[in-house]
């Protein structure tokens, strides 16, 4: 059950080791992104999912707050998709992972989470995203966690239930990557250096202190090399109603970029000497890539690049200048041509534990 692009991404994989093990399973989208879905479902040869609605983009408050209703009522009107159901995967800690596991119990389904056991142990910082973990955690009975850390944190939130906790080994997007880079040309070229901006956290776009401050940070950032700004639907409503849109049109160091499918934004991100963002997602692509990032947050709930290839910023001015500088100055570089080396398939170990199950 999958509501977001982040999550098709990530469960793009698991799908297609099912389809390799002929494995019957249904695959159902909530409707809770539009953009980009159906080329994701093309770029990873995907069947066609069962709709619990029609697709929208939720981008608003009102917009998501009518999208969780409709979810609801269609869920219980289309309630045939659940027979003969007996696992529900859900994914991370979005609206969509926690209806799915809330559907799953109504319906005597075993919920299953990938992406479990993600903590930052701070309620505002990511929310709701630490807060719908907790709940999800609190109602699944299988978790696929991909590391020992993350196993902890299940174990100590679920220490007096039986519940199945596996060790995957890596995040399913390390399969992902390794998908779309095959299937393309990631080598660098040579041309113009530059930095990509891709900032979407309703956290961030909803705060106008929060947003002036990266915003400025980024025109900072144009008087050094050239940034090619990637605006979501949510970004551009938030730049729009503020100067900065003016300010970023006006700038020859500025590129505002439309969002793109999953290959064209990591071909990309792979080229680039750095990235600025608020997106987890993008930090685990990061640390896979060895790109260098720059995250705009207080506090996130992943181990992946820290301390190496991510920095958090915790919205300080002279963690933000630090990066900059080590990273303009050549301490810190992109790996060049980058390719991923690994020896673990998380998506395929998903798999084949769960055929293990009863």
């Amino acid at each position: 059950m999958i509501g977001t692009k982040a999550q098709l991404i990530k469960m793009a994989p698991v799908m297609q080791e099912m389809s390799f093990q002929n494995i019957p399973y249904k695959f159902v989208l909530t409707g809770q992104h539009e953009e980009t879905m159906q080329d994701l479902i093309e770029q990873f040869s995907l069947p066609s999912p069962e709709y619990l609605l029609p697709l929208r983009e939720n981008d608003t408050k009102s917009k998501l707050i009518t999208w969780l209703f409709l979810v609801i009522f269609y869920s219980f009107y289309k309630r045939g998709v659940w027979a003969d159901v007996k696992y529900c995967l859900v994914h991370g800690d979005t609206l969509s992972t926690l209806l799915g596991a809330v559907l799953s119990k109504v319906y005597g389904v075993k919920v299953v989470h990938v992406e479990a056991g993600l903590r930052s142990y701070n309620w505002r910082h990511p929310f709701p995203e630490e807060v719908i973990r907790v709940l999800v955690g609190k109602c699944s009975d299988v978790f696929f966690c991909a590391d020992s850390w993350a196993s902890k944190n299940v174990k100590r939130l679920r220490s007096r239930s039986n519940v199945l906790v596996e060790i995957i080994g890596a995040n399913t997007l390390l399969d992902s990557l390794d998908f779309v880079m095959k299937e393309g040309s990631f080598k660098s070229k040579s041309g113009d250096m530059y930095c990509v901006v891709s900032i979407h956290r309703y956290e961030n776009l909803s705060n106008r202190d929060r947003l002036e401050f990266i915003l400025a940070w980024v025109e900072e950032i144009s008087n050094k090399i050239l940034v090619k700004f990637v605006l979501h639907p949510t970004t551009i409503k938030a730049i729009e109603s503020s100067r900065w849109l003016k300010v970023f049109r006006n700038n020859p160091s500025i590129e505002l970029v439309p969002r793109m499918n999953y290959a064209k934004f990591i071909q990309l991100l792979s080229r680039s000497q750095f990235l600025v963002t608020d997106g987890g997602s993008n930090q685990e692509e990061c640390s896979y890539l060895h790109v260098p990032c720059l995250l705009f947050r207080d506090a996130t709930e992943r181990n992946e690049g820290i301390g190496e290839w991510v920095v958090l910023s915790k919205m300080n001015n002279s963690v933000v200048k630090s990066f900059l500088d080590n990273v303009l100055k050549g301490k810190v570089r992109r790996v060049s041509d980058n390719h991923l080396v690994r020896d673990v398939y998380p998506s395929k170990n998903i798999v084949n534990y769960l055929e293990s199950l009863p």
